[in-house]
Formats: structure tokens, C-alpha cells, sequence
């Protein structure tokens, strides 16, 4: 049905039917906790909104005829992903990767950046964020912190692994990394182990 609603093939009516099937049906998949994703859902209803403002627009603008609901749709469906993901950019590549059309582009950017500053103000996550959020991972710091983070956790992970102690507070940011080996003296040179 996305390809068809693109193409601007659906009456109003069907549209708007879809979309809140749609709607509903994304809802009760993604609340049961069964397995499911929000992205293709999102694109769908999206189209379907955006197409039937494209139906309106013919129906109520004087210059109407000209207009195609494709066109809406394509800009519904990148908003409605900018709004979802806080990603305007990407949300206008996807956009133009699947019309090819460059005409297209400055309502996908507007669209866009409208929908990503509306969604954040009434939402700060995406729902990608907010997953991560959920599930105890903080994502609101900037990317040398996150990065910094990340890094601490691969230490930690790697001295785990080894059995080392995880008490990197005493070690310094190195973590156990200056110590010498187990048998070893003060020089970090090793003795053999001691028999009998």
C-alpha cells in the first residue's frame, strides 16, 4: 500500500481509513511487546496523512488540478519519520533517494525541520532516545562523553574478562593497566613460581 499511496492511486476516504488502521494496528503490536518496529509503520502513516491533505488541497485550492497527492504523501512520509527520529536530514535524503525528483527537495527540507522542531518541543526524545532512555542508557550528553563512556565500558568489559578487579577507582584512567603482573617483583620483572 506505501507504493500505491505514493503513487497517489488511494481516495481520501481509503486513505484515511489505512491510516488509522495503521495507526491502531502498530499500537496494539508495539504495546503486547510483541516484535515489531516503528519505522515502516511511521513511513506508511505519514504517506496516508500526507496524501490526504494532497486530496484536500485538489478539492479546495483553486489551483487544485495541478496539484498531486504523490507529492504530499512523499513529503507526509519524510515528516512524519523527522518527527519520529529528530532526524530532519535523514528523513529528506530517504524522501529524494525514493522520487529522484529535485523539485521536491525544499518541501522535504521544510517539512522536515518544521516537524523535527515541533516533535522536540512537545517530545526531547526520539523514540529511538527513548528506548535507550527506558533501558537506563543515557543519550543526552555530547559525542566525546558518549565516547569517553563507551570506552570505560570496553575497559571494564576487557578487565572482566581477564579477572581482573573492577575497582578502577584507585588505578588512575588507566585502569589496572601500569600494574605489573601477578609474580612479579617491584622491578615487573617475573620469578618463576616456587615448588614444594
Amino acid at each position: 500500500p506505501l507504493r500505491r499511496t505514493l503513487d497517489g492511486q488511494f481516495a481520501l476516504t481509503m486513505l484515511l481509513l489505512l491510516g488509522a488502521a495503521k495507526a491502531v494496528a502498530s499500537t496494539a503490536s508495539v504495546s503486547s511487546g510483541s516484535p515489531g518496529g516503528v519505522f515502516t509503520p511511521t513511513m506508511f502513516i505519514g504517506a496516508a496523512v500526507g496524501a490526504a491533505l494532497g486530496h484536500a488541497m485538489i478539492r479546495l485550492a483553486p489551483f487544485g488540478a495541478a496539484l498531486d497527492p504523490g507529492g504530499y504523501a512523499l513529503v507526509g512520509m519524510a515528516a512524519a519519520i523527522a518527527a519520529t527520529t529528530h532526524a530532519p536530514l535523514m528523513a529528506t535524503v530517504l524522501g529524494f533517494e525514493l522520487s529522484g525528483d529535485y523539485p521536491i527537495v525544499l518541501p522535504l527540507l521544510l517539512a522536515t525541520a518544521v516537524a523535527t522542531l515541533l516533535a522536540r518541543r512537545l517530545h526531547p526524545d526520539s523514540v529511538y532516545t527513548a528506548e535507550l532512555r527506558r533501558r537506563g542508557i543515557p543519550w543526552d550528553r555530547s559525542i566525546p562523553e558518549r565516547l569517553a563512556l563507551l570506552q570505560r565500558d570496553a575497559r571494564s568489559a576487557e578487565a572482566t574478562a581477564r579477572g581482573d578487579d573492577d575497582d578502577d577507582d584507585d588505578d588512575g584512567p588507566g585502569g589496572d593497566v601500569d600494574r605489573p603482573p601477578a609474580g612479579a617483583d617491584d622491578g615487573g620483572r617475573a620469578h618463576p613460581p616456587r615448588t614444594g
